[in-house]
Parts: C-alpha cells; structure tokens; sequence
C-alpha cells in the first residue's frame, strides 16, 4: 500500500494519470477516425 501512496502523489490527484508519450496530442483527432493510416 505505501508503493501505491508514493506514486500517486508523483501524479497530480485533480488529474487523472499522464497520456503516453508514444501517442502524441495530434493523434488524438486521427484517432477518433476509424482508420488509422
């Protein structure tokens, strides 16, 4: 349970946990199409 507490408060509570860095802000819009290409 420690391990746990320590790491959320590395992360803000208000905000929920980071988005990957593999997918950046701009494939957010492609990524509610359904192709991918």
């Amino acid at each position: 349970m420690q391990g746990e507490q320590s790491e959320k408060m590395g992360l803000p509570p208000l905000l929920p946990r980071p988005p990957p860095p593999q997918e950046p802000p701009s494939t957010g819009a492609f990524r509610a199409k359904p192709t991918q290409y």
